[in-house]
Protein backbone atom coordinates (compact mmCIF):
# COMPACT_ATOMS: atom_id res chain seq x y z
CA UNK A 1 0.00 0.00 0.00
CA UNK A 2 1.34 3.44 -0.96
CA UNK A 3 1.94 6.01 1.79
CA UNK A 4 -1.12 8.00 2.80
CA UNK A 5 -1.17 11.46 1.20
CA UNK A 6 -3.65 14.30 1.96
CA UNK A 7 -3.47 15.40 -1.69
CA UNK A 8 -4.91 12.06 -2.81
CA UNK A 9 -8.13 12.54 -0.86
CA UNK A 10 -8.41 16.20 -1.84
CA UNK A 11 -7.91 15.42 -5.55
CA UNK A 12 -10.75 12.91 -5.49
CA UNK A 13 -13.02 15.54 -3.97
CA UNK A 14 -12.15 17.77 -6.93
CA UNK A 15 -13.06 14.83 -9.15
CA UNK A 16 -16.56 15.09 -7.73
CA UNK A 17 -16.94 18.55 -9.33
CA UNK A 18 -16.62 17.07 -12.81
CA UNK A 19 -18.75 14.03 -12.07
CA UNK A 20 -21.86 15.91 -10.90
CA UNK A 21 -21.99 17.57 -14.33
CA UNK A 22 -22.26 14.24 -16.15
CA UNK A 23 -25.67 13.91 -17.76
CA UNK A 24 -25.93 10.28 -16.62
CA UNK A 25 -25.95 11.46 -13.00
CA UNK A 26 -28.24 14.49 -13.19
CA UNK A 27 -31.39 12.70 -12.07
CA UNK A 28 -29.47 11.22 -9.10
CA UNK A 29 -27.88 14.55 -8.12
CA UNK A 30 -30.96 16.78 -8.10
CA UNK A 31 -32.66 15.41 -4.95
CA UNK A 32 -29.55 15.51 -2.69
CA UNK A 33 -28.85 18.98 -4.08
CA UNK A 34 -32.33 20.27 -3.21
CA UNK A 35 -32.21 18.69 0.25
CA UNK A 36 -28.83 20.31 0.84
CA UNK A 37 -30.09 23.75 -0.23
CA UNK A 38 -33.20 23.67 1.97
CA UNK A 39 -31.51 22.37 5.13
CA UNK A 40 -28.49 24.64 4.75
CA UNK A 41 -30.68 27.73 4.31
CA UNK A 42 -32.86 26.93 7.32
CA UNK A 43 -29.96 26.08 9.61
CA UNK A 44 -27.99 29.15 8.49
CA UNK A 45 -30.97 31.40 9.31
CA UNK A 46 -31.38 29.80 12.73
CA UNK A 47 -27.62 29.76 13.35
CA UNK A 48 -27.15 33.46 12.60
CA UNK A 49 -29.91 34.37 15.05
CA UNK A 50 -28.39 32.20 17.79
CA UNK A 51 -24.89 33.50 17.07
CA UNK A 52 -25.96 37.15 17.29
CA UNK A 53 -27.74 36.51 20.58
CA UNK A 54 -24.69 34.83 22.13
CA UNK A 55 -22.34 37.54 20.89
CA UNK A 56 -24.53 40.34 22.30
CA UNK A 57 -24.64 38.59 25.66
CA UNK A 58 -21.02 37.54 26.08
CA UNK A 59 -19.00 39.79 23.75
CA UNK A 60 -20.91 43.00 22.96
CA UNK A 61 -19.29 45.50 20.59
CA UNK A 62 -19.30 48.21 23.26
CA UNK A 63 -19.16 48.15 27.05
CA UNK A 64 -18.94 45.12 29.29
CA UNK A 65 -21.05 41.95 29.21
CA UNK A 66 -24.00 41.96 31.60
CA UNK A 67 -22.42 39.23 33.74
CA UNK A 68 -19.32 41.33 34.57
CA UNK A 69 -19.18 44.25 37.07
CA UNK A 70 -19.13 47.75 35.60
CA UNK A 71 -15.50 48.56 36.32
CA UNK A 72 -13.57 50.89 34.01
CA UNK A 73 -10.25 49.08 34.42
CA UNK A 74 -11.93 45.80 33.53
CA UNK A 75 -13.28 47.27 30.30
CA UNK A 76 -9.79 48.52 29.38
CA UNK A 77 -8.34 45.08 30.08
CA UNK A 78 -11.07 43.34 28.07
CA UNK A 79 -10.71 45.50 24.96
CA UNK A 80 -7.49 43.99 23.50
CA UNK A 81 -8.83 40.49 24.15
CA UNK A 82 -12.20 41.15 22.52
CA UNK A 83 -11.15 40.52 18.92
CA UNK A 84 -9.13 37.44 19.80
CA UNK A 85 -12.05 35.96 21.72
CA UNK A 86 -14.48 36.95 18.96
CA UNK A 87 -12.41 35.17 16.29
CA UNK A 88 -12.07 32.07 18.47
CA UNK A 89 -15.80 31.99 19.13
CA UNK A 90 -16.64 32.58 15.46
CA UNK A 91 -14.37 29.72 14.34
CA UNK A 92 -15.81 27.34 16.91
CA UNK A 93 -19.36 28.30 15.97
CA UNK A 94 -18.66 27.80 12.26
CA UNK A 95 -17.18 24.34 12.80
CA UNK A 96 -20.05 23.23 15.04
CA UNK A 97 -22.61 24.63 12.59
CA UNK A 98 -21.12 22.82 9.59
CA UNK A 99 -20.85 19.57 11.51
CA UNK A 100 -24.46 19.75 12.75
CA UNK A 101 -25.71 20.64 9.28
CA UNK A 102 -23.88 17.68 7.75
CA UNK A 103 -25.44 15.22 10.20
CA UNK A 104 -28.99 16.45 9.53
CA UNK A 105 -28.59 16.68 5.74
CA UNK A 106 -27.04 13.24 5.38
CA UNK A 107 -29.61 11.63 7.65
CA UNK A 108 -32.42 12.83 5.37
CA UNK A 109 -30.62 12.33 2.05
CA UNK A 110 -28.98 8.98 2.89
CA UNK A 111 -31.14 6.75 0.65
CA UNK A 112 -30.67 9.07 -2.33
CA UNK A 113 -26.92 9.32 -1.72
CA UNK A 114 -26.69 5.52 -1.72
CA UNK A 115 -28.18 5.40 -5.19
CA UNK A 116 -26.05 8.28 -6.46
CA UNK A 117 -22.94 6.48 -5.21
CA UNK A 118 -23.96 3.24 -6.91
CA UNK A 119 -24.59 5.06 -10.18
CA UNK A 120 -21.15 6.72 -10.06
CA UNK A 121 -19.49 3.33 -9.59
CA UNK A 122 -21.50 1.87 -12.46
CA UNK A 123 -20.51 4.80 -14.66
CA UNK A 124 -16.80 4.40 -13.89
CA UNK A 125 -16.46 0.62 -13.80
CA UNK A 126 -19.42 -0.70 -15.77
CA UNK A 127 -20.61 -2.71 -12.75
CA UNK A 128 -23.27 -1.72 -10.25
CA UNK A 129 -22.88 -2.83 -6.60
CA UNK A 130 -25.20 -5.75 -5.85
CA UNK A 131 -26.21 -4.34 -2.46
CA UNK A 132 -27.68 -1.26 -4.15
CA UNK A 133 -29.97 -3.40 -6.29
CA UNK A 134 -31.58 -5.30 -3.43
CA UNK A 135 -34.87 -4.05 -1.99
CA UNK A 136 -37.23 -1.19 -2.67
CA UNK A 137 -36.58 2.48 -2.02
CA UNK A 138 -38.42 2.14 1.30
CA UNK A 139 -36.23 -0.73 2.51
CA UNK A 140 -33.14 1.09 1.24
CA UNK A 141 -34.21 4.23 3.11
CA UNK A 142 -34.75 2.29 6.33
CA UNK A 143 -31.36 0.60 6.09
CA UNK A 144 -29.62 3.88 5.19
CA UNK A 145 -31.16 5.81 8.07
CA UNK A 146 -30.23 3.07 10.55
CA UNK A 147 -26.67 3.23 9.23
CA UNK A 148 -26.65 7.00 9.72
CA UNK A 149 -27.87 6.60 13.30
CA UNK A 150 -25.09 4.08 13.92
CA UNK A 151 -22.53 6.59 12.64
CA UNK A 152 -24.12 9.33 14.71
CA UNK A 153 -23.49 7.31 17.87
CA UNK A 154 -19.82 6.90 16.95
CA UNK A 155 -19.43 10.61 16.16
CA UNK A 156 -21.21 11.72 19.35
CA UNK A 157 -19.00 9.55 21.56
CA UNK A 158 -16.00 11.51 20.29
CA UNK A 159 -17.54 14.91 19.63
CA UNK A 160 -18.89 15.44 23.16
CA UNK A 161 -15.45 15.14 24.89
CA UNK A 162 -14.00 17.49 22.25
CA UNK A 163 -16.74 20.05 22.86
CA UNK A 164 -15.93 20.01 26.57
CA UNK A 165 -12.41 21.23 25.73
CA UNK A 166 -13.90 24.58 24.71
CA UNK A 167 -14.74 25.23 28.39
CA UNK A 168 -11.27 24.44 29.79
CA UNK A 169 -9.12 27.60 30.13
CA UNK A 170 -5.93 27.37 28.12
CA UNK A 171 -6.95 24.17 26.39
CA UNK A 172 -9.80 26.03 24.65
CA UNK A 173 -7.20 27.89 22.57
CA UNK A 174 -6.39 24.71 20.65
CA UNK A 175 -9.93 23.26 20.82
CA UNK A 176 -11.02 24.74 17.43
CA UNK A 177 -7.99 23.16 15.74
CA UNK A 178 -8.71 19.76 17.28
CA UNK A 179 -12.38 20.10 16.35
CA UNK A 180 -11.43 20.99 12.77
CA UNK A 181 -9.23 17.90 12.36
CA UNK A 182 -11.91 15.71 13.90
CA UNK A 183 -14.59 17.22 11.61
CA UNK A 184 -12.46 16.63 8.51
CA UNK A 185 -11.84 13.01 9.50
CA UNK A 186 -15.52 12.48 10.30
CA UNK A 187 -16.72 13.99 7.02
CA UNK A 188 -14.51 11.58 5.10
CA UNK A 189 -16.00 8.69 7.09
CA UNK A 190 -19.46 10.02 6.32
CA UNK A 191 -19.13 10.12 2.54
CA UNK A 192 -16.88 7.09 2.03
CA UNK A 193 -19.52 5.10 3.88
CA UNK A 194 -21.89 5.30 0.90
CA UNK A 195 -19.82 3.31 -1.64
CA UNK A 196 -18.51 0.93 1.03
CA UNK A 197 -21.99 0.30 2.44
CA UNK A 198 -23.18 -0.48 -1.10
CA UNK A 199 -20.72 -3.39 -0.97
CA UNK A 200 -22.04 -4.61 2.37
CA UNK A 201 -19.05 -3.37 4.41
CA UNK A 202 -20.08 -2.61 7.98
CA UNK A 203 -19.09 0.70 9.54
CA UNK A 204 -16.78 -0.95 12.10
CA UNK A 205 -14.78 -2.58 9.29
CA UNK A 206 -14.64 0.72 7.41
CA UNK A 207 -13.02 2.39 10.43
CA UNK A 208 -10.22 -0.16 10.67
CA UNK A 209 -9.54 0.29 6.95
CA UNK A 210 -9.46 4.10 7.09
CA UNK A 211 -7.08 4.12 10.04
CA UNK A 212 -4.38 2.89 7.64
CA UNK A 213 -4.71 6.04 5.50
CA UNK A 214 -5.51 8.79 7.97
CA UNK A 215 -3.78 11.57 6.02
CA UNK A 216 -5.59 10.88 2.75
CA UNK A 217 -8.89 10.53 4.58
CA UNK A 218 -8.36 13.82 6.44
CA UNK A 219 -7.39 15.51 3.17
CA UNK A 220 -10.69 14.48 1.63
CA UNK A 221 -12.73 15.63 4.64
CA UNK A 222 -10.79 18.89 4.86
CA UNK A 223 -11.69 19.58 1.25
CA UNK A 224 -15.36 18.99 2.04
CA UNK A 225 -15.11 21.55 4.87
CA UNK A 226 -13.52 24.00 2.46
CA UNK A 227 -16.25 23.84 -0.19
CA UNK A 228 -18.92 23.99 2.51
CA UNK A 229 -17.49 27.40 3.48
CA UNK A 230 -17.77 28.80 -0.08
CA UNK A 231 -21.11 30.59 -0.71
CA UNK A 232 -23.36 28.92 -3.30
CA UNK A 233 -20.80 26.16 -3.91
CA UNK A 234 -21.76 24.80 -0.47
CA UNK A 235 -25.20 23.88 -1.79
CA UNK A 236 -23.58 21.23 -3.99
CA UNK A 237 -21.14 20.03 -1.31
CA UNK A 238 -23.04 16.85 -0.49
CA UNK A 239 -23.43 15.42 -4.04
CA UNK A 240 -19.87 16.52 -4.89
CA UNK A 241 -18.53 14.66 -1.85
CA UNK A 242 -20.61 11.54 -2.60
CA UNK A 243 -19.38 11.48 -6.21
CA UNK A 244 -15.76 12.09 -5.21
CA UNK A 245 -15.82 9.42 -2.50
CA UNK A 246 -17.46 6.92 -4.85
CA UNK A 247 -14.83 7.55 -7.54
CA UNK A 248 -12.05 7.16 -4.95
CA UNK A 249 -13.50 3.86 -3.81
CA UNK A 250 -14.12 2.50 -7.31
CA UNK A 251 -10.73 3.43 -8.76
CA UNK A 252 -8.39 2.92 -5.84
CA UNK A 253 -9.75 1.95 -2.42
CA UNK A 254 -11.79 -1.07 -3.48
CA UNK A 255 -8.72 -2.98 -4.69
CA UNK A 256 -6.83 -2.05 -1.49
CA UNK A 257 -9.66 -3.24 0.70
CA UNK A 258 -10.00 -6.53 -1.14
CA UNK A 259 -6.21 -6.95 -0.99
Amino acid sequence: MQPSNPATGFNYLLRGFSLIRRKELRSYVIIPLLINMIIFSVMLWLGIGLYEGLMNQYLPDEGLPMWLPDWTWLEILLTPLRWMAWMLFALAFMLIFFYGFTLVANLIAAPFNDRLSAKVEELLTGERPQESESGSLLSTATSSIMQEINKLGWFASRAIPLLLLFFIPGVNLVAPLLWGVFSAYSLAYEYLDYPMCNHGIAFRHQRSFHRKQRLATTGFGGGVMLIMAIPFVNFAAMPIAVCGASAWWAERLKNRYEG
